[in-house]
């Protein structure tokens, strides 16, 4: 947990599902964006934006590759 939060407490960093996911809403399939922006909060922290481009959230927020966590699935 400490190196977690060396890393990534007090700061914004971006998580990538990987793919791009697509579901089905009101009988329309749908593609859901692959970024989420995470931003401190209180004690953690929440999404404040998601998005289909990594590099334009990553200027935005000022978040650099090192602090891009891809999701995995086992």
């Amino acid at each position: 947990m400490e190196q977690w939060q060396d890393h990534f407490g007090g700061k914004c960093f971006i998580t990538d599902l990987g793919s791009s996911q697509t579901v089905e809403l009101d009988g329309r399939t749908t593609e859901l964006d692959r970024y989420a922006v995470w931003a401190p909060a209180g004690e953690g922290h929440q999404i404040v934006e998601v998005g289909a481009q990594l590099d334009v959230l990553q200027k935005k927020y000022g978040v650099p590759i090192e602090r891009v966590c891809a999701l995995t699935q086992s």
